[in-house]
């Protein structure tokens, strides 16, 4: 997907819940779909590191379970456009 362990660029942390095919179309275009999947994975990671209240805890253990089924979503739409490209 384009993403090599240890690079990490401020420009593909995503605030928002919600992004469109077209843009994960241009992500893959590009090559950089793997360095936004996965800045924002660790992004997130960071942001509840020293989390100590169980309820939020569970609570991102659970967007965690759910954010794993779209990244397997974005690699099968990867998988499926790099056949597509020339």
């Amino acid at each position: 997907m384009g993403y090599q362990y240890g690079t990490w660029d401020v420009h593909f942390r995503n605030p928002r819940q919600h992004i469109s095919l077209r843009y994960i179309n241009h992500l893959i275009r590009k090559n950089k779909l793997g360095n936004f999947v996965w800045n924002n994975t660790c992004a997130q990671y960071k942001s509840m590191l020293y989390e100590t209240d169980s309820i939020l805890i569970n609570d991102a253990i659970d967007d965690a379970f759910v954010s794993l089924k779209y990244i397997n979503y974005l690699m099968r739409v990867y998988k499926d456009r790099q056949k597509l490209l020339p």
